[in-house]
């Protein structure tokens, strides 16, 4: 799947205004988001050779009982693992994107909820933080892609044609209780000091 197919229902609601395409289309897209983040970095830990088509269950019920995984997590996890950060595979567009798509979640979070975020958001505004998120989705997808050969838009639990790229990882897993303990440490939610 590319990232035309993964926006295109999006793009149907976008072509097809409605009083609440705002919220429709930034809801699907920080969605998305989320789960490109998740799958780019659950690609990244199935590539270890220690994992197998056996382990899948094992591998998702370990994310499934960390249920502090959230999309900051998962660039710190993918962080640890990769020679290039997250922002250095954004690129350039990184310092003006990554303050939109964390705001994104929390905004998610009330409008989930059926809550006013602080900012009053407008159509407009919710369809210029789509956008955002989508070129978020295209850099990362795109640097990812050529990284690796995997984008985030299709099923995470398989092997790499060619591994070569593990000789850079920055970290190594061999088991599952590895992978529940670097969960932990890199990717569960950090406590916040008030």
């Amino acid at each position: 799947m590319s990232l035309s197919r993964e926006f295109e229902n999006i793009d149907v609601l976008l072509n097809n205004r409605t009083e609440t395409t705002g919220v429709d289309c930034f809801s699907l897209a920080v969605i998305k988001l989320e789960r490109q983040m998740r799958r780019l970095f659950t690609y990244s830990v199935f590539q270890f050779p220690g994992f197998a088509d056996s382990d899948i269950p094992a591998l998702r019920k370990a994310l499934v009982n960390q249920k502090k995984a959230y999309f900051e997590g998962f660039i710190r996890g993918l962080d640890a693992l990769h020679p290039q950060s997250v922002s250095q595979l954004v690129g350039a567009d990184y310092a003006t994107l990554y303050p939109i798509v964390c705001q994104a979640t929390e905004y998610r979070n009330k409008i989930f909820h059926g809550q006013f975020t602080t900012k009053a958001l407008t159509t407009a505004d919710l369809l210029s933080i789509v956008e955002s998120i989508r070129n978020w989705c295209r850099l990362l997808g795109g640097s990812m892609e050529r990284y690796f050969g995997y984008s985030g838009f299709t099923s995470s639990f398989r092997k790499a044609s060619d591994p070569a790229f593990l000789a850079g990882y920055r970290a190594t897993l061999s088991s599952i209780p590895d992978y529940e303990a670097f969960l932990v440490k890199h990717v569960k939610r950090r406590q916040t000091v008030v």
